[in-house]
């Protein structure tokens, strides 16, 4: 099998403009649309924080983000971003992620200013004003040979377990 015992070189939170599932892969650079919610993370994902996530996330609630102007990001301003509209809930997500994973060994250029942006192709591509229901956040880890894996998914919200319980 290739890239078996092929380290893990990083790992990337996010929320996905579009359907993914656990297991896709994609070649660096070709990610789906997509939110980053904290920069990547230089250390191997861990279950641990997965387990964090998951609990933190069951007590939040679904949102809204909302598109919110072209821009240009990246040392050099050459980067097409479209940015998301900043409201209590993605500053918010940010800063659940920033709270456990900011001892772990990231780029803190990226970290504050908290800007949160999809990276595009063309400005065209999110009209201003577009709507993106945020119900759930994917970790993608990135192996040595450049392959992102998405490897875990978190849904925001309480566990449909937890919803159906009855009370006594």
């Amino acid at each position: 099998m290739s890239g078996e015992g092929e380290q893990i070189a990083k790992f990337l939170p996010f929320f996905s403009l579009n359907h993914i599932r656990v297991g896709q892969t994609y070649a660096s650079g070709q990610l789906p649309l997509h939110v980053t919610v904290f920069p990547p993370v230089q250390e191997p994902y861990g279950r641990e924080f997965g387990d964090k996530m998951r609990d933190f996330l069951s007590g939040c609630e679904p949102f809204t983000a909302v598109a919110d102007g072209d821009d240009w990001f990246g040392p050099e301003n050459d980067i097409k971003v479209k940015r998301i509209k900043d409201t209590i809930a993605t500053i918010g997500l940010h800063a659940a992620h920033a709270k456990y994973l900011g001892e772990l060994k990231h780029d803190p250029t990226y970290t504050l200013p908290y800007r949160p942006h999809v990276t595009v192709r063309e400005f065209s591509q999110i009209p201003d004003g577009s709507r993106i229901t945020v119900d759930s956040i994917s970790i993608a880890s990135k192996r040595e040979s450049g392959l992102w894996t998405i490897v875990d998914e978190f849904k925001i919200g309480p566990s449909r377990s937890e919803e159906h319980t009855s009370e006594l």
